[in-house]
């Protein structure tokens, strides 16, 4: 039975479609229309979007606008690869509004609400068959979703003739892989929206709820993000018994992209590819590839030679598991896990309804709900990558007690094991402090019940301010905008950065309390306990020094040179000299001078040499 599943390049392609209203221009929240809400929160999409999915397809089309494409719908842009141009599109049409230019009511007017058709969702259908980036690349969207928003809750008008195929139309969307996901928005007055017409065609679910125009953005982020499935193999729990499973990757380290070379062909750049040249790193002489050999390096300049045969050999380890597949070994107590042994990140496990093992989402979640109810994890043996060499796992139920606050979905973590070979020295063991703690402890209580961090670490809550500051720096050039802050100040440079970072944020308010409470008497206030904590580290500083004074090391006298013996010897000084530095200068020249014990006779020895030395040189 072949293990190998079907994994394919994500290319996500999501479209914006607004069912224009004249409840949509009303003011809604803060001032605001809920049209104006709308592509606000779409232009936020858009610039999280070209940080994390810059491959994903946006696109924004409006209803009933009067004077619409094909009489169906109009396009605020076109579905296609985001790039900065839909970004500056977007951003006249919300600047344009906002300083009352061009209000959003005379861009985009209502023409008179009808009913939607087949046909419109036929045509919305389309338009991922349709867009530019597939003419220009031939890429498909193969992950297509569409964000509905209507305050419009007769969408057939209670016309069975239109329901009927508007329904069929839509349940035909699960058979081209498009997930339609409807923003059901309440009327500005206050007014809920009628779920009912829309219950009949939408096979109605909880993702359909009617929701105020300020859940928007929420759902949109809950919605955008892709699953992104890391690897897929069958899990062997015991003989005779497989599943398939699927691991999907928890968090990606976003970085900011390298800056690029290209050409510029007039009214578009063309990407260049840089080429590769062997040359000495000495000489500069380049080489050809006919002329380089493998080798192993081994050692200070040192290489075994190796031919193609060889290397095979080499690299052919796993000639038994050559696919992906996890194996379980056996279970522990949850107690007897290491985080600190953790290798790389971890991937999540679920199970895989579409893999070559069936019944495989009712035993994984029988094997969960077991694990779970004993508090085990499981230590597993495979691979997840075809050829590559197998590794030790910890797989961990996410439904253990101490996850409960990190709202994760049920299934496991995978996480590598290191081997021997992985560990790396640790410094040894701190050795224990003679002064007295009795005061340190209860004072390091009260601070660390006072500084408590009430939710944990949430990353959904902190936003990478180095990104932030990179991409608001490249979208502000683009759109030539005046920066908000003067960038070349490095005191308001370095306050804008501070807003954008949470954590930083966190410490300066808590900084700002101290400061609030450093003249209050209380002695339980963190100023006081904080002063007080400082005053017991200073002592221990100074029993830490009084007990581990270190002896002065004995001053070492130079030994003199040749210069400064002459110089003596003529002087008559010869005598200022310690007894060990001549006797050290005497042995340094062992073969002219005679060695002894007494300084007399180290002085006698060497005025005999350098009288005997002056004696011929003035012959």
């Amino acid at each position: 039975m072949s293990v190998v599943s079907k994994q394919y390049d994500i290319h996500e392609g999501i479209i914006f479609v607004i069912e224009l209203t004249p409840e949509l221009h009303a003011p809604a929240s803060e001032g605001k229309s809920q049209l104006q809400i709308i592509l606000e929160n779409v232009s936020e999409v858009i610039s999280e979007l070209v940080i994390t999915l810059p491959g994903t397809g946006i696109g924004c089309y409006l209803i009933n606008h009067d004077g619409g494409q094909n009489d169906e719908i109009y396009p605020i842009f076109e579905l296609q690869d985001l790039n900065l141009e839909m970004m500056k599109q977007l951003y006249q049409v919300l600047e344009d509004h906002v300083s009352g230019l061009n209000p959003l009511e005379k861009q985009f007017p209502v023409e008179q609400s009808k009913p939607l058709s087949a046909s419109l969702f036929f045509h919305l259908r389309s338009l991922f068959y349709m867009a530019k980036t597939h003419k220009r690349t031939g890429r498909h969207y193969n992950l297509k979703k569409i964000f509905l928003f209507t305050n419009n809750d007769k969408p057939y008008n209670g016309n069975s003739q239109l329901r009927v195929p508007l329904k069929k139309t839509l349940a035909d969307y699960n058979d081209v892989d498009i997930t339609l996901i409807p923003f059901l928005l309440n009327k500005p007055s206050g007014v809920k929206f009628d779920k009912t017409e829309y219950s009949e065609i939408l096979f109605y679910d909880k993702d359909a709820c009617s929701m105020s125009i300020d859940e928007i953005r929420q759902r949109i982020s809950r919605h955008k993000e892709i699953k992104r499935v890391y690897f897929t193999c069958p899990l062997k729990i015991a003989n005779n018994l497989c599943i398939s499973v699927k691991g999907y990757s928890m968090f990606y380290h976003e970085t900011p992209r390298k800056i690029k070379f290209v050409v510029n062909e007039g009214s578009t750049f063309k990407d260049v590819e840089t080429k590769s040249q062997f040359v000495d790193p000495t000489s500069g002489k380049e080489f050809s590839s006919e002329e380089l050999i493998k080798a192993y390096p081994l050692g200070a300049d040192a290489y075994i030679p190796l031919n193609s045969e060889q290397v095979k050999t080499i690299n052919r380890f796993n000639d038994i598991i050559n696919i992906p597949s996890l194996e379980i070994l056996g279970f522990r107590d949850i107690s007897n896990w290491l985080p600190q042994y953790q290798f790389g990140k971890a991937s999540f496990l679920s199970p895989n309804n579409y893999g070559d093992f069936t019944h495989s989402q009712r035993t994984f979640s029988c094997l969960l709900q077991s694990m779970t109810k004993k508090s085990k994890f499981a230590v597993l043996f495979g691979t997840l990558k075809n050829n590559a060499a197998p590794r030790l796992f910890g797989m961990i139920p996410s439904t253990l007690p101490q996850y409960e606050s990190c709202d994760l979905p049920q299934g496991f973590f995978l996480v590598k094991l290191p081997y021997l070979d992985d560990l790396r020295q640790l410094p040894p063991k701190i050795s224990p402090v003679d002064a007295d703690l009795d005061e340190l402890v209860p004072l390091f209580s009260n601070l660390i019940g006072k500084i408590h961090i009430k939710n944990g670490y949430q990353p959904q809550e902190y936003e990478n301010p180095s990104l932030q500051w990179h991409f608001k720096m490249l979208r502000d050039d683009y759109l030539q905008l005046e920066h908000d802050i003067n960038i070349s100040d490095p005191l308001e440079k370095q306050k804008y950065i501070n807003s954008l970072d949470e954590t930083k944020t966190k410490i300066m308010k808590l900084r700002a309390y101290v400061r609030e409470t450093a003249n209050d008497s209380d002695p339980s206030t963190l100023a006081n306990t904080l002063k007080e904590l400082n005053q017991e580290l200073n002592k221990l500083s100074n029993f830490d020094i009084i007990t581990n004074k270190k002896p002065k090391a004995p001053a070492v006298d130079p030994v003199p040179t040749d210069d400064d013996i002459i110089s003596a010897w003529k002087s008559g000084t010869l005598n200022g000299f310690k007894v060990d530095q001549l006797r050290k200068y005497v042995r340094a020249r062992n073969n002219f001078l005679e060695t002894a014990s007494k300084k007399a006779d180290l002085i006698a020895s060497i005025d005999k040499f350098l009288q005997q030395k002056f004696k011929e040189t003035k012959t």
